[in-house]
């Protein structure tokens, strides 16, 4: 694995902390004995929730909730097509 480069302006202590923390973490998801959940189930059910908020929107007049809804919609819909 490659650590962080000097570009970054990390000392070398916080480099190897940062590395050995990343590892931790990939290795407990690599030990979690729960069941995977396939992409195209995520997916399903972001589907639904997406779902559920538009008909939602549709019930309710307020432009405020409305955006926020809008943002939120957009999120899930990034998040779901892996662009952020």
């Amino acid at each position: 694995m490659t650590t962080v480069s000097d570009d970054h302006d990390l000392p070398d202590a916080e480099s190897a902390s940062y590395d050995a923390w990343f590892r931790a973490q990939v290795q407990a998801a690599i030990d979690d004995p729960r069941a995977s959940i396939p992409h195209e189930e995520v997916k399903a059910r972001f589907d639904e929730r997406k779902k559920a908020l538009r008909e939602g929107i549709q019930k309710d007049d307020d432009a405020d909730l409305q955006r926020l809804m809008d943002e939120s919609l957009k999120d899930i819909e990034d998040w779901t097509d892996g662009t952020s």
